[in-house]
């Protein structure tokens, strides 16, 4: 199932808390995909995560959340970042660089 078809899916059951979450009707947002560095890995690795875009270089990341005990993200789901393009081995893309609102 991608991204934005799980998006939908969940937009579908209309949880009020979801809503909440991302402060806007998910059914309104299209799902992209962004990068987010790791910590502690000793190189730059970057790990792909859903986000909603919310306009002037800011998204909102989705859940869910790595495990914890595996890896560390620089930026959880929830929190809104400013991201710029980048090139990566993938090419260019949209990388997280700094958090501009938390997560709640």
């Amino acid at each position: 199932m991608s991204l934005s078809r799980f998006v939908r899916w969940l937009d579908s059951l209309e949880l009020p808390a979801l809503r909440q979450f991302f402060g806007e009707p998910v059914s309104d947002s299209v799902a992209i995909t962004i990068y987010v560095a790791l910590l502690d890995e000793g190189i730059d690795v970057w790990r792909p995560v859903g986000a909603i875009k919310l306009g002037d270089g800011l998204y909102r990341i989705l859940p869910p959340a790595p495990d914890p005990n595996l890896e560390t993200l620089e930026f959880q789901p929830g929190d809104v970042v400013r991201c710029e393009l980048r090139t990566l081995s993938e090419g260019r893309v949209l990388v997280a660089t700094a958090r501009v609102g938390a997560a709640g």
